[in-house]
């Protein structure tokens, strides 16, 4: 049994019952589980000043009325069953409505939190996932970094496992900088390692949004991106998409009406329909925020997966008004459970953030952080990001094919074949909805377009469009579902 905290219930009944209510009062707020064994009466006596035999004398009656039991020579447990008269459903009703009716603080208010998807579903129903954004964790080379984990352990020692920096950890940022600068023609003035992307775009929000605040954001996108501005209370202002990303123009209308404070934007791979923001459209949009003076914030979140070509630069490489917050993600490119997010922004701002990222949560891994950027250096990084795209190429390849077949039997389908990315987004000419509901009940996971929306629709069926999420399934999983998917035609 280890050490836990006991306080000795102070009335004028005999020692032995108030050390036993004690035990009880511990037990039923958890302090000590069903099946857990309790100290020696020796350690008792020791810990609360009383007695053996007073302690002795308490076991004996917590025995009677059932909450322990012992073994000869070993000691006392917490009973696996308790007493009845505990669990009493009835008894509970007149607890409860005692203390509404004498503590009514105790009734809880709950602050409004805007609605994210927790995935709290039952997983095992779900054969076959088209729906995420994550990387497929059966490829990735445990063994190779499990080596560079047992060298941070080993070589970095004991210092990994206290405070540092809320900035992150020196050696890491660094490996990232250089990462940045040589891979995505990017050199940023400032780093801060997040937990996730996640945590970096509530910072941002933390940072720079007040209540009532206007933020652009594409009509359909990262709805926990949306919800971590209207958390901060943002009215949410979208912005019209096409074919080459979010329209210019329809920015500029949208300014004229309303003062934006912030743009949000996925420009490489826009979420979710994996379209690349042009060059032309991107400092079209860079002008009208230096003109407006409203900051844009760039998720980059899977820059490494382009397919045709050389990935466009961020716009945060360009940019000389220093009005760009960049942020991006080792989610897609490493482990979703690792929980390693980048922010990069100008100098000025770093102090007010890291003021904020040490409430949020102070720091981030630092043995992971070391294991990392030892990982990078060796060049094992970059190899696993090699293997990657072409794994995820011949994914992307293999849906086409198969939605090609399946447009044999549904005409109405379109889709572009995206140069990158991890998805594709496929006009059904159907309600998106309707369909995502049958495929679900085949075990078959997809995203439909009511799920990327910005703006509050009621109307469940006025998307026409589902997202193909390829990068977590192999082949054989690529054809299986697809085949079912085809019988829901």
């Amino acid at each position: 049994m280890k050490d836990f905290s006991l306080q000795l219930a102070n009335t004028s009944r005999s020692s032995y019952l108030n050390f036993a209510d004690s035990i009880k009062t511990a037990i039923r707020t958890g302090v000590l589980k069903s099946g857990e064994k309790l100290p020696a009466t020796r350690t008792f006596s020791k810990m609360l000043g009383i007695h053996k035999n007073t302690i002795l004398a308490g076991f004996e009656e917590l025995q009677v009325e059932g909450w322990i039991y012992s073994k000869q020579r070993k000691g006392y447990w917490v009973s696996d069953t308790l007493p009845d008269c505990f669990f009493k459903a009835k008894k509970l009703k007149e607890e409860i409505k005692y203390s509404q009716n004498h503590f009514p603080e105790l009734i809880w208010n709950l602050n409004q939190v805007p609605s994210v998807n927790l995935n709290l579903g039952n997983k095992n129903k779900i054969k076959y996932h088209f729906k995420g954004a994550g990387p497929d964790i059966r490829e990735f080379p445990v063994n190779d970094f499990r080596s560079y984990l047992n060298e941070s352990i080993k070589r970095a020692g004991s210092r990994l496992f206290s405070y540092d920096s809320p900035k992150g950890y020196d050696p890491f940022l660094e490996q990232v900088s250089i990462y940045l600068r040589r891979v995505r023609g990017f050199i940023p003035q400032e780093l801060v390692v997040t937990h996730g992307a996640q945590e970096a775009l509530f910072i941002i929000a933390q940072t720079l949004l007040k209540f009532g605040d206007c933020v652009g954001v594409e009509e359909l996108g990262y709805q926990s991106a949306f919800a971590a501005f209207k958390h901060l209370g943002a009215n949410l202002i979208p912005i019209q998409l096409d074919e080459n990303g979010i329209i210019p123009e329809h920015l500029e209308e949208q300014v004229k009406k309303y003062k934006i404070k912030l743009l949000y934007l996925t420009p490489l791979h826009q979420y979710p329909t994996t379209v690349t923001l042009t060059i032309e459209r991107r400092l079209k949009i860079y002008e009208i925020a230096v003109k407006n003076n409203f900051k844009i914030i760039e998720d980059d979140y899977d820059h490494e997966f382009h397919y045709k070509t050389q990935p466009l630069p961020p716009m945060a490489a360009h940019d000389p008004a220093g009005i760009v917050l960049y942020v991006t993600t080792f989610s897609k490119i490493f482990s979703p459970s690792a929980r390693i997010g980048i922010l990069a922004i100008p100098a000025f701002l770093l102090t007010h953030v890291l003021k904020v990222k040490k409430i949020i949560s102070y720091q981030n891994d630092l043995l992971l952080q070391d294991a990392l950027w030892r990982w990078m250096r060796a060049g094992g990084f970059e190899k696993h990001l090699r293997r990657m795209r072409k794994i995820y190429q011949e994914r992307r390849d293999a849906l086409n094919s198969n939605l090609l077949l399946l447009q044999e039997k549904q005409p109405s389908l379109s889709w572009r074949i995206p140069n990158g990315g991890m998805a594709i987004w496929v006009n059904l000419g159907i309600s998106s909805y309707e369909f995502s509901k049958k495929a679900l009940r085949k075990g078959i996971l997809i995203g439909h377009e009511n799920e990327y929306t910005s703006q509050e629709n009621s109307n469940s069926n006025y998307g026409k469009h589902i997202r193909l999420f390829f990068a977590n399934s192999n082949l054989i999983e690529i054809k299986e579902g697809m085949q079912i998917l085809r019988e829901l035609f």
